[in-house]
């Protein structure tokens, strides 16, 4: 059994796998400086959920666009599993051909949704992440990233304009109720929701001339259900593909390393056909 964490800016998320399978899934607000404690009692409230023991868990992935954030739970699911956890970026041989200059500047979260988008519905392929940023990546024809996107999501959208602004309230994201507000809190609400919501419809149109108009698109990340609701953004919404493309990318390190091993066992033979 595999344990993944997808630790996010606002969220983090973890899940156990059985051959592929999902067992269970919590998702949690992260505090702004999470503890040991709290990173032992979420992986407990994991456990549980799963009903499994610590023993049963063979390894551990984690995605994480928080640095600072990864040392705590990396070290407890060291413990719990006896491995190191593999720890997502974008310069591993995952199959990418991530398109960076330097692919570990590019964001694990991102790394993983194309991962899973590519293996589901093969490519080409856009995923569009909707969470504190909305990220937005092409897969192309070859199945190799083709480059992306990056814009404000609908949270860091209103707490510009309120940060920003001396008279302007915070608003809830939310589907405004009419498309012209009649106050100025349905004004913001109805701005920052179609502002969003018009970025995805134009920076997926962009993309999509780099992939071909027939790449599907796929939404993900917390906001995009919500973005969704706009009508025409998304051929289909994937809300934990972050997580399953944590798990794949486990499976492909775990496989390289499996043959790197098999070949180091092989016997070499001598000119004079004596093994070694």
């Amino acid at each position: 059994m595999i344990v993944v964490m997808d630790i996010g800016n606002t969220n983090v998320s973890a899940a156990v796998y059985d051959r592929g399978d999902l067992l269970a899934l919590v998702r949690a607000p992260r505090p702004a400086r999470p503890t040991r404690a709290w990173w032992r009692q979420t992986l407990n409230i994991l456990r549980a959920k799963a009903g499994i023991a610590p023993g049963e868990i063979s390894g551990a992935s984690i995605c994480s666009v928080v640095a600072a954030a990864t040392a705590l739970p990396a070290g407890l699911l060291r413990e719990m599993t006896g491995r190191r956890p593999l720890i997502v970026r974008g310069g591993l041989p995952l199959g990418l051909g991530i398109s960076y200059a330097d692919p570990d500047r590019l964001g694990p979260d991102r790394v993983c949704a194309m991962l899973a988008a590519k293996k589901k519905f093969g490519p080409p392929v856009i995923v569009v992440d909707c969470g504190t940023a909305v990220t937005f990546d092409a897969v192309n024809r070859r199945g190799r990233h083709a480059g992306g996107m990056i814009a404000p999501g609908l949270a860091l959208s209103a707490a510009s304009l309120a940060g920003g602004t001396a008279a302007l309230p915070r608003v809830r994201p939310s589907v405004p109720k009419r498309p012209a507000g009649r106050s100025t809190r349905e004004a913001l609400t109805s701005g920052v929701y179609y502002s969003v919501a018009g970025s995805v419809r134009e920076n997926v149109g962009r993309l999509k001339k780099l992939t071909g108009g027939k790449a599907r698109v796929v939404g993900t990340g917390g906001d995009a259900g919500l973005l969704a609701l706009a009508g025409g953004l998304f051929d289909l919404i994937e809300p934990a593909l972050v997580l399953e493309g944590a798990l794949l990318a486990h499976g492909i390190m775990a496989r390289r390393a499996s043959a790197r091993g098999a070949r180091a066992k092989r016997p070499t033979v001598s000119r004079r056909g004596a093994k070694r």
